[in-house]
């Protein structure tokens, strides 16, 4: 499945979504990334900031379960992603 900006690929046991950077949150989702070890070597991931917004865009209902679950865990800034979701819904 190809939308604007994004790649979805389905595989026998995984599901990836991939996003281009087409939108100046895509540059600030790259600024903040952070690296995790990950086998022989690391793997960046986005703020959690940027990952709830990115949730809230697609706003299925595995979404809302997963936003629910970062927000009771971790810190996050909600004006940061209030911002960002308004201005990306209009």
């Amino acid at each position: 499945m190809r939308r604007e900006g994004q790649i979805r690929l389905e595989g026998d046991s995984y599901l990836l979504h991939l996003f281009f950077s087409c939108d100046p949150l895509h540059e600030e989702m790259k600024s903040r990334t952070r690296e995790v070890p990950f086998a022989d070597g690391t793997l960046p991931l986005v703020a959690p900031e940027h990952l709830v917004i990115r949730k809230k865009l697609l706003g299925r209902p595995k979404d809302r379960s997963d936003i629910e679950k970062i927000l009771a865990s971790t810190p996050v800034d909600h004006e940061e992603i209030e911002s960002w979701v308004r201005r990306l819904a209009d």
